[in-house]
C-alpha cells in the first residue's frame, strides 16, 4: 500500500511556501484582485451585489416561470370547465348527431302523429267534397269552401273543420312540448288565433250575400280572415329563432318558405279588397273567390304538415 502522508505537517509547509514567494508575484496578485473587484462593481452597477447581467438573467427566468404557472392554471381551469359542460363518452348517445329519428313511443310524438292524421283526414274530406261537386254537380269550384256548410251537407263541412281545428290544437301542444317555442310567445298566440278562428267558422255558418247581412255571417267572415292570416304569421315567428341552427335550420327555412307561399296566396284577395274600396265594385266580382280560397287553403295545410314533420324530427 502507498505510504500515507502525515497531514499534521501540511499547514506548516503551506505557510512556509507562502513566505518564500517573491514580492513581484505578490504585487501581480494584488493587481489582479483589484481588477476583478473593479469589474465586479462595474457589472453590478456599482452596488457591490449581484452582477447586472446575472440579475437580468434571473428576472427573465423568473418571468418565464410565472408565465408558465399562469398558462398551466388557465389550461387546468379550461379542462375543468369542459368536463363540467361536456358529458362523458359513456353518457353520449350512440346515434350520430345529424341523425334525427322520431321516437313514436314518446307522448309528444304520438300527439304530433295524431295531429297530422287529423289534418290529413280534414284535407281528404274537403278533397272528396270538391270531387263530388266537379263530377256530380258539374261545378267549376267558383264558390267558397264555406258554401259546403250551407244546406243538408253542413255536418260534413263542420266535421272536417273540427278535425282541422283539433289537429292544429294538438300540433300546438306538441310544438310547445318539444320546446320549439314557449307558451308565452307570438307564434303560440298566432296558432291559438288560428284554432279559435276555425272553431268560429264551424259554429257560425256562411252568409248568403244575396240576403241582408247577419251576425252569423259577419262572424264567419271575420273568423275566416283572422284564421287565414294568423297561420302564416305563426309559421314565420316559429321559424325565426331556428334559422341559423345547425340541425333544425333546414326545417325552419322550409317552414318559413311555406308561410310566405301562404301569404302570397292571400294576395289576390287583398287585391280584390283594394279594388273594391277604390272603384266600388264588389270584391267577389274582381277575382274568382273559390279558386283563391282553395289555393290559400292548400298552402296553409301544407304549412301545418311541414310544422308537424319538424316536430317529429325534433330530438
Amino acid at each position: 500500500m502507498a505510504r500515507r502522508r502525515d497531514r499534521s505537517i501540511l499547514p506548516a509547509a503551506r505557510e512556509q511556501r507562502r513566505r518564500q514567494r517573491s514580492p513581484a508575484r505578490r504585487v501581480s496578485r494584488c493587481r489582479f484582485s483589484s481588477f476583478k473587484r473593479r469589474r465586479h462593481q462595474a457589472l453590478s452597477g456599482g452596488t457591490g451585489g449581484t452582477p447586472l447581467a446575472h440579475r437580468k438573467h434571473l428576472s427573465f427566468q423568473r418571468g418565464h416561470i410565472e408565465l408558465g404557472i399562469i398558462l398551466t392554471c388557465h389550461a387546468a381551469c379550461s379542462a375543468k370547465q369542459n368536463r363540467l359542460q361536456t358529458p362523458n363518452r359513456t353518457d353520449r348517445p350512440v346515434t350520430r348527431p345529424t341523425a334525427l329519428r322520431p321516437t313514436l313511443a314518446e307522448p309528444t310524438a304520438r300527439i304530433a302523429v295524431g295531429a297530422l292524421c287529423a289534418i290529413a283526414a280534414s284535407a281528404a274530406v274537403f278533397l272528396l267534397l270538391d270531387l263530388y261537386a266537379v263530377v256530380a254537380m258539374r261545378s267549376r269550384l267558383e264558390s267558397a269552401i264555406s258554401a259546403y256548410g250551407v244546406g243538408s251537407g253542413r255536418w260534413i263541412f263542420t266535421l272536417a273543420i273540427l278535425f282541422l281545428a283539433a289537429g292544429s290544437a294538438a300540433l300546438l301542444v306538441a310544438v310547445v312540448d318539444q320546446q320549439l317555442t314557449r307558451w308565452r310567445s307570438g307564434a303560440t298566440v298566432a296558432l291559438t288565433l288560428w284554432v279559435l278562428g276555425l272553431l268560429a267558422i264551424a259554429i257560425f255558418p256562411k252568409q248568403d250575400w244575396s240576403q241582408p247581412p247577419s251576425i252569423s255571417g259577419s262572424i264567419h267572415l271575420t273568423a275566416s280572415g283572422i284564421a287565414f292570416v294568423s297561420l302564416p304569421i305563426a309559421a314565420v315567428l316559429l321559424a325565426k329563432p331556428w334559422l341559423r341552427h345547425r340541425t333544425h335550420g333546414v326545417h325552419a327555412r322550409r317552414t318559413r318558405l311555406f308561410a310566405w307561399l301562404a301569404i302570397a296566396s292571400f294576395s289576390p284577395l287583398l287585391y280584390a279588397f283594394v279594388v273594391a274600396a277604390v272603384t266600388g265594385v264588389a270584391w267577389w266580382e274582381v277575382v274568382t273567390f273559390g279558386h283563391s280560397e282553395r289555393l290559400l287553403a292548400v298552402s296553409e295545410v301544407a304549412t301545418l304538415a311541414v310544422i308537424g314533420t319538424w316536430v317529429l324530427t325534433r330530438k
